[in-house]
């Protein structure tokens, strides 16, 4: 397995399961992105360091397939596993550069099932509220339930392949409108970019999410859920400990640097390690669970010339947000004058705070993924 990401150490934990001996090597630190990063000297009285993410996590209701690996893992016999710290997100408050007094609304299982305008007004999209006008909130919900209304040939046919911003007709719109209706939602809720990212991907998101603070998502599952404590902690480590518990031999600080071929056939991996050690991995199969960007440079050594079809790899693209969006750093949360924030915040990125029942420390984490 050649990298020991998310993707990495599901594909790890699934083969494992299933009888495969498995091996995976990672450079960095396990999780990848989704890994927590510690603040040295940051602790006091006894305390760990504080924490920062990469970006905020956040484990929404239609969720199926990352819930169910989570309670897979098992930690302290809890029949739930890792999943057990979950936390249901019950407020949200949406905040943006420059404003006061913005609303804090429950979003709760609890609170039953909500209207469509009382979940707009729970994100600030309302007439006059952000001055956004009458028509432009009715266009939006056009869009919207143009896309909901879609058959699946649609969705993949035409929305799959056209942007965000065209879908919702943002050029010749209002700042206002861009800034809350097609950049928001993108930003917000997908981290991506309204002008590149499909309206399949982003509509097909908002489409979920939004039936789950409305009350009629998947059955008994909240609409949003986060962890109790700092991602390493509440999953990663855990994680690390049942696949070392199931065989799995763990590399850590072994990164790939060129793939062994024999005609269309990859024979070996030479990885390199700690002090620039170098040394060469056989195996029946591997499996690449890396960033696009670094299976570009693989591919740079050869690989395409085995498969033809590994070529098109090279001609996806990859954009990073700005500085400040993108980098995660552990911040304590403070409140402009007038802003409130959620009982236990979490507040999770420049729009979007959400909180939940316990205990956590409070962080603020830009966006990035």
């Amino acid at each position: 397995m050649l990298g020991g990401g998310v993707a990495g150490l599901t594909a790890a934990m699934e083969l494992a399961e299933r009888g495969f001996e498995v091996t995976v090597v990672e450079p960095a630190g396990w999780g990848g992105k989704a890994r927590s990063a510690w603040v040295p000297g940051t602790g006091r009285g006894g305390r760990f360091d504080l924490p920062s993410e990469h970006g905020f996590r956040f484990f929404p209701g239609f969720y199926r397939s990352l819930p169910d690996t989570l309670r897979r893992i098992p930690v302290d016999g809890s029949t739930e596993g890792v999943a057990r710290n979950l936390r249901e997100a019950t407020q949200m408050l949406s905040a943006r550069s420059g404003r006061v007094g913005e609303r804090v609304t429950d979003v709760s299982a609890a609170a039953g099932a909500r209207t469509p305008m009382e979940f707009l007004r729970s994100v600030g999209l309302e007439a006059g509220g952000r001055r956004l006008t009458s028509e432009e909130l009715l266009y939006f919900a056009n869009r919207m339930l143009v896309y909901m209304t879609s058959s699946d040939e649609r969705r993949l046919g035409q929305w799959e392949s056209t942007s965000w911003w065209d879908f919702a007709a943002a050029d010749g719109a209002s700042e206002e409108y861009v800034k809350a209706c097609v950049v928001g939602a993108t930003r917000t809720v997908v981290a991506a970019r309204a002008e590149v990212c499909s309206a399949h991907t982003v509509g097909g998101f908002l489409e979920a999410f939004s039936y789950g603070f409305l009350g009629r998502g998947e059955e008994l599952q909240p609409a949003d859920r986060v962890l109790n404590g700092p991602t390493s902690t509440a999953w990663i480590d855990p994680w690390i400990r049942h696949l070392a518990s199931l065989g799995v031999r763990l590399e850590l600080g072994w990164g790939v640097e060129r793939l062994a071929l024999s005609g269309r056939r990859v024979t070996g991996a030479e990885i390199r390690g700690p002090r620039g050690r170098r040394r060469e991995l056989e195996a029946e199969w591997f499996v690449c669970a890396l960033p696009v960007h670094r299976v570009g440079a693989l591919l740079d050594r050869g690989l395409a010339e085995a498969d033809p079809e590994l070529k098109s790899v090279a001609g996806l693209q990859t954009d990073w947000q700005p500085p400040g969006q993108k980098e995660g750093s552990a911040l304590r949360a403070r409140g402009a004058p007038g802003s409130p924030l959620p009982r236990g915040g979490w507040p999770s990125s420049p729009g979007v705070c959400r909180s939940h029942r316990g205990r956590a420390r409070r962080c603020m984490e830009p966006r990035g993924r």
